[in-house]
């Protein structure tokens, strides 16, 4: 999981905060949400990005982590949402 900073910065954490990922291939997911408190039965906000990169098979972008990798730079990712009609 990884959540982005005001700048666009973001840092995956498996089991603590930024501790990074364990050795393997992996897919960017990505819902862009506004933030609210969910109530019991709710549901969830619409995602801004009009689930365009919601799942593995959608995601256009993958790496590769190998065990002893030093950290791996993604570079930018652009995410573009859907237009509203």
């Amino acid at each position: 999981m990884a959540e982005t900073q005001e700048d666009g910065s973001f840092e995956f954490s498996t089991y603590s905060s930024g501790d990074g990922v364990p050795a393997g291939s992996y897919a960017v997911i990505a819902k862009s949400q506004v933030a609210t408190t969910l109530i019991m039965g709710g549901n969830e906000p619409p995602d801004k990005l009009g689930r365009k990169y919601d799942t593995v098979a959608k995601s256009p972008h993958k790496f590769e982590v190998k065990e002893g990798d030093e950290p791996v730079d993604l570079g930018t990712i652009d995410l573009v949402g859907s237009k509203k009609k």
